[in-house]
């Protein structure tokens, strides 16, 4: 860091509980490591909560004793919120505080550990994803200083199809995706992301088209949607699930869509609309405020109301004579300067 005059930064530490996610906080993760060692920080991994005992021993250890002491450590890097275990200053990633504005999402002891982390974290540095996401912070816990918080958008990785797993169910399919046109959906079977929704309306959306087109579903079973993915087992009419997918599939699977579609009922960022922007596929996303926030200019919306919005939605983006231009991955990043955004961040919490 070179702000003159500015105390030296050396050392961080990471909480690596999510870094085994390939996508999400995950890939939100690595572009830290980047912007660390673009800023010539080191940091150190550590992983205090790896079973379900330590993570209610750590909270209520900071809880009822207070965090603990680590030398040489000059701040502390939360990729989620999560319990301020070491003592030393925070930034903290908020993506969202769904636990909170939609409590019938998660499971009790999700939200209570979600609600004891903030306890702890309060006044640590927050580093938003987006300003949807920092709205509705401040609906729950009130007006931030304006020194204590940032927004910083996540960042698009780049993905290459130059090293196939050969046995994930991408893989096995993958030669079948070619030039057949469908439509993809990406992310955890979880409420939130509402595959209910798409699942109880596509048969329904693809009666009166001559070419049915097929919905591919890539996505890790998550919780509370038993019913969903009974219905995904069992099989569902121009459905397809893929549980699991290496990169080099997910390339394919973007590569050879028609077209991308979300029907999230809220989302923090939702960074596959930006994967799938970056293949030039037309993007139908469900009109919720962080989709408009973030997608305003490329996306084709529908209201979750409606299931005629999206048939309608469908068909806009079905018509689409060619690919939208290429989003450009580069030129988007360079647009969230995160490296500078954390380099401030870092300036604030150590001074």
């Amino acid at each position: 860091m070179s702000n003159a005059g500015a105390r030296k930064v050396s050392h961080s530490l990471i909480y690596s509980n999510f870094l085994e996610h390939s996508a999400g906080i995950g890939n939100d993760m690595r572009m830290v490591f980047a912007d660390l060692k673009n800023l010539e920080i080191e940091y150190t991994l550590t992983n205090p909560s790896r079973s379900r005992f330590d993570a209610v021993y750590n909270i209520l250890r900071v809880l009822l004793v207070g965090p603990k002491r680590i030398p040489d450590i000059d701040f502390a890097y939360a990729p989620q919120v999560m319990p301020k275990i070491y003592k030393v200053p925070h930034l903290v990633r908020v993506h969202d505080i769904f636990p909170l504005t939609n409590p019938e999402w998660f499971k009790l002891k999700s939200r209570i550990y979600f609600i004891l982390s903030m306890k702890t974290q309060m006044k640590s540095y927050f580093l938003f994803d987006s300003v949807t996401s920092k709205n509705e912070f401040v609906k729950y816990f009130g007006e931030l200083d304006q020194t204590n918080y940032a927004v910083m958008y996540c960042k698009t990785r780049e993905l290459r199809n130059d090293n196939f797993c050969e046995t994930c169910s991408g893989c096995i399919q993958v030669n079948s995706l070619k030039k057949t046109g469908y439509a993809l959906a990406v992310g955890t079977i979880e409420p939130r992301k509402n595959y209910a929704y798409l699942l109880e309306n596509w048969a329904s959306l693809l009666q009166n088209r001559e070419e049915k087109l097929k919905l591919y579903i890539v996505g890790s079973k998550g919780w509370k949607t038993s019913t969903v993915i009974r219905k995904l087992r069992a099989g569902v009419k121009n459905v397809v699930w893929l549980e699991k997918v290496c990169d080099s599939s997910l390339y394919e699977l973007y590569a050879n869509a028609a077209i991308f579609i979300s029907a999230s009922k809220a989302e923090g960022f939702n960074l596959p609309v930006r994967e799938a922007l970056s293949f030039g596929i037309p993007v139908v996303l469900s009109e919720i405020d962080v989709h408009r926030e973030l997608y305003a200019d490329e996306a084709i919306f529908f209201k979750l109301n409606s299931p005629h919005s999206l048939d309608e939605a469908l068909n806009k983006a079905l018509n689409f004579s060619a690919r939208a231009d290429l989003f450009d991955i580069n030129k988007n990043n360079s647009r969230n300067d995160s490296k500078s955004i954390l380099s401030k961040a870092i300036a604030k919490v150590v001074s």
